[in-house]
Parts: C-alpha cells; structure tokens; sequence
C-alpha cells in the first residue's frame, strides 16, 4: 500500500486552498465593482450577492450526499442540509426584496423576516453540527423536520401573519430584528467555540477558515443592526461580509473536496493510513534496536535475513542473502552438525528452540551466539519455515566460564580449591576402582606456619603461600594429576595410576623443592627457612573404601611426619606400617 504522509497530502496544511495574494486583490476588485453596481442598481447587487450565497449552499450539499458513503464525519452531512432548507429562505429572501416585484403588494418587513428565519435557522444548525460529529445521522428524518420548519415559517408570515415584524417603514428596524441580530451573533460563537472542542476531527486549516467564516458571519449579522433603509450603506457591508464569509466556507468545503478529495471523504482513511505508519515506524525502530540478528529460514533451510547481521558477525545483510556468504558457513563446523540436528526437530511440529553455538566473524573472531528460534506452520499442517533472533552471548559465556573457573579456583594462590578437589578425586577414585589401578593422595603442610604470620605479617604469610603453591603446582604435568589447596597452609595431591615407590618420590621432590627455594623463616625451630612436611597414602580402590578413608590415612600420615620432625615425609599403604621417610 502507498504510504499517505498527512502533511504532504494537506491534512496538515492545504497549500492549495490557502488565500493568496493575488485572490485578495481579486476580491478587492470584484467589491469594488459590486460597490459601483450597487450605486447604479442595488437590486442587482443585492441579488448576484444572495445567488451566490444560495449556490454555494446547494453545491455543499450535492458534494456531501454524493460522497456520502465515504465520509466519517457527519458535520458535513448536517451542515449541507440545513445549509440547503437556509437557501430556500435566502432564496424567499431575495424574490422578496423590496422593489423585485415578485411578491405584489409587500413592504420591506417581509424580505427581512426572512432574512432572520434564515440566520436563526443558521446559526442554530451550527450550534448543533458539532455535536454529531461523531454520531450517525438519518438525512431522511432530518431534511423532513427541516421541510417543516420552513413550511411553518414561511406560513407564518405569508398566511397567519405569526411572526414578529422586523422592519417598519419610516422607522427602520424593530427591537426584535436588532435582539435576534444579537442572539444570532452569540450563537454564531458558540458554535465555533464548539467547533474548536472538537477540532482533533478536522484539518487544522480547513477548521480556521469555518471559524473565520463564523467570524465574518457575525460580522455581518452586527452590521445589519443599524440599517434605516434596506438600500442602505450598513447593508451593503453586511452582505459584503456575507459574500466573503460564503467565500471561505467555498474554500474550506467545496474546493478543498475538489482538489484535495483526501480531507473531506478520505480523512478517516488518512488518519487510519497515518496511524499504520506510525505503528510501521516503530516496528522498524523496534528491530533496528534489538541487539540481535533477525532472520527467516525456509523450507529448503535456506535464510533470509532481516536485520542485525553486520553487527554480529560483520557479514551485511545483502551479503548473506545474496549467498555471497551463508550463515550456516558461519557457525564453526565442529557446532554445525548439532544445531542441524536439533533444528531439524522443528520440522515436526509447531515448538521454540534455543540453541547455543559458535560462530566466526568475518575479522575472525569466535563468537557465542544464543538462536532463539519458533517453526510456523499452514493451516493445512504444512511446513512454512523458522523465524529466529540470534544473540551475541560471547560476554556472557565467558562470564560464566570465569565463575566456573572461579568456583573450582582457590582465591588466593590460584590453583584448584577444595571443592575441585572433592570432585576430581571423587572421579579417580571410582575410576581406580573400576580399572584396578593404584590411587595416591599426598598431603603437603607448611612447617611452623603460625611462627611465620607472628613473625611477619599476613600480608607476608600469604605471599609465602602464593610463592609454595606456584613452585608445587608446576610440578605436577600428567593428565589426571591434580594439585590443590587443601586447608590454611596445607596442600593435597591426587596422583592416579600411582604406586608406593612413585608416590615417595614426589613426595620427597615436593619436600626438596621447597627446602631449595630458601624463602627465610626466622621463626623455624629446625631451619632458619621455610620447610613442608607430607604425609600420603596410596591404595587400590574397593567396594569397602570410600575417598574419605584415603584422606584420613594421608592426613595421619602427615600428622606422623610433623610429630616425627618436621621437613620430612611418610607415605603408606593403606592399613600398613610406614613405607619410607626421610628428613
């Protein structure tokens, strides 16, 4: 559908009907001449000024029947039937004029009795519009009520002589004309203060030339107040401001509809086009802002994409559709069988998927992705395709690796913590079991720790721990074997696969590394420098051991090597005398 911008189409502002310069010197021109052809014959003048009036009437009111189907807003509707029945007494007006002849016999009250019929029937129609803006009205019922009244009015004075005298001979206007000319003036602003209530269902332009046009009707109702002859100046300036309040309602109404048939019978059309836009707009807001990759797959699993590709993957758009380059090419190979696999579930029915996986940029960066994705199907069961918005999740994934890490990750020396440690040798030990293969677990603890953190500082003491943890943790290189923080200052070891002659040898390596590493200790009862102490225990797992029983022999192990001197180790069979020890 062809976009309608209101502004460009004059719902805004009708550049067409506007008044331009060269109109208002026309109209100077053409009351000009009226002027002088009111000089040479007023009742010319006075005649082509009603015609024009009662014409511009009757063309409202064959535009607003004819397109009555298409128009929303029933003022028109209103206002081009009570303008019709207000022409007929215009009309009556006119044939009636003093000096036309048509009506023997008749003074100069009869053309103005009518000319106040006319207005109060007016300015009470317009009073009345307003309010059936938004309402449907029967045309029908309402032409035969305005039939009536202006059968009863012209009744009351051609017949039963009812209606109240508003021109006298010799006297000029009677206080009922001059009253009613008020009363007339004051509903006229009523209805465009109503009128301007409900001006959210108007063109803005069109609605200040109706009250413009309300404005110069005052006008002229105020200059037909003090008139003493109907050939008078006063009443050649009320119906100059007649003419040119006629004028403007021609040109908000007649050539508005003309020209420019979108304000007044396609309105609501606009107003619902606009409102479309309005809502297009901010879809296409809403995914220019979404921090994803929009995308459509087709049957043939082939994908269009929609938006958001350059910023996940640097690839645009038209590239990714043209198949220049395909998303499925992007996503690394080792995750491409995996998400084919998964996809293809939502081929059977109707589901929402999430998948994770790689992909590679066109800089070459790997990236996580997060593929939100829904399958859509015919009436008729029939596969239609998947629509899907890809996330860039790279931050997040690497957070939660960081927490995993984390989690498993002592705080202050950086190897594996207790639980890692609980883990792993939960693994080996059911492991061992099932292989039939030994299983070591050394304990190593700093000599004369608390002398030290006395002596120098907890500041001191936990580099010394940082400084032991990064000299043991390089010591241990086979898959499987694990070095972590046990406790305080103590250490444990898993080494899995390893027999009692293996398990003393590191155990002493641990022992003389750290001997060798010199770091002073004044506070050591045996050495001026920091030594450990390591106590272990290797056995072969069954059904009758579980890994806490290996930690508790390794742990009285340890026990016996500080109780027998400290830099020292003892590493046992399970259930059997120490093995071996050396200072």
């Amino acid at each position: 559908m062809k976009t309608i911008d209101y502004q460009k189409t004059n719902m805004g502002k009708s550049q067409d009907i506007r008044i331009k310069p060269s109109e208002i010197i026309i109209w100077v021109f053409i009351l000009a001449v009226l002027y002088f052809l009111s000089r040479y014959n007023y009742l010319l003048f006075h005649g082509l000024a009603e015609l024009f009036s009662i014409a511009i009437s009757w063309a409202i009111f064959m535009i607003a029947q004819n397109s009555r189907q298409y128009l929303g807003n029933h003022y028109f509707r209103f206002i081009s039937i009570a303008y019709l029945f207000v022409s007929v007494l215009d009309l009556l007006h006119m044939l009636a004029y003093k000096g036309m002849g048509v009506f023997p016999g008749q003074d100069a009250d009869l053309p103005t009795q009518l000319w106040i019929m006319a207005r109060y029937m007016q300015s009470l129609s317009m009073v009345i519009a307003p309010f059936l803006v938004e309402k449907k009205i029967r045309p029908g019922p309402i032409s035969a009520v305005y039939a009536a009244i202006v059968i009863f009015l012209v009744a009351s004075v051609y017949q039963w002589d009812l209606f109240p005298d508003c021109f006298i001979e010799g006297h000029g206007l009677t206080a009922f004309k001059k009253t009613s000319e008020y009363m007339i003036s004051i509903l006229l602003m009523i209805s465009a203060a109503l009128l301007f209530n409900k001006r959210q269902e108007f063109n803005p332009y069109i609605l200040k030339i109706l009250i413009a046009a309300t404005g110069l009707t005052i006008l002229s109702e105020l200059s037909f107040t003090f008139y003493i002859s109907v050939f008078g100046f006063s009443n050649l300036v009320g119906h100059y401001f007649k003419i040119l309040a006629f004028y403007l309602i021609y040109k908000a109404l007649i050539q508005a509809a003309l020209k420019r048939p979108y304000d007044l019978i396609f309105k609501k059309l606009i107003q619902k086009q606009d409102a479309l836009d309005e809502i297009q707009r901010g879809q296409r807001l809403l995914i220019q802002n979404i921090p994803g990759m929009i995308y459509r797959a087709r049957p043939d699993w082939s994908a269009v994409i929609i938006s958001g590709s350059e910023k996940l993957c640097g690839y645009s758009e038209d590239e990714l559709n043209r198949k220049e380059k395909k998303w499925f090419d992007i996503i690394l190979e080792q995750d491409r069988e995996n998400v084919f696999s998964q996809g293809s579930e939502l081929v059977k029915a109707p589901e929402n998927l999430v998948q994770t996986y790689r992909i590679k940029t066109r800089e070459g960066m790997i990236k996580w992705v997060a593929d939100h994705k829904t399958s859509y199907f015919s009436d008729q069961g029939d596969f239609l395709g998947i629509d899907g918005i890809v996330f860039d999740i790279t931050r997040e994934m690497e957070m939660q690796e960081t927490l995993r890490r984390l989690s498993f990750q002592d705080g202050l020396t950086g190897v594996a913590n207790r639980r890692k440690l609980d883990q792993v040798m939960d693994l080996e030990f059911r492991r061992c079991a099932r292989s039939g293969k030994p299983l070591a677990v050394l304990i190593c603890d700093i000599d004369f720790f608390k002398a030290y953190n006395d002596t120098y500082g907890h500041l001191k003491g936990d580099e010394c721990l940082m400084a032991v943890a990064k000299k043991l943790d390089s010591l241990f290189n086979r898959p499987g074997d694990l070095f972590a923080r046990y406790g305080g200052e103590e250490f444990a070891v898993i080494l899995p696969e390893t027999g009692l002659d293996t398990a003393l040898l590191m155990a002493e390596k641990i022992r003389v590394k750290i001997e060798q590493r010199q770091i002073e200790h004044v506070g050591a009862k045996n050495q001026n420098i920091v030594t450990i102490s390591v106590g272990g225990c290797v056995v072969v797992p069954d059904s009758r051991l579980t890994s806490e029983d290996l930690f508790r022999q390794a742990d009285q192990a340890l026990y016996q090597a500080k109780k027998e001197g400290r830099n020292t180790i003892r590493v046992y069979l399970y259930d059997s005398k120490p093995a071996a020890g050396s200072k």
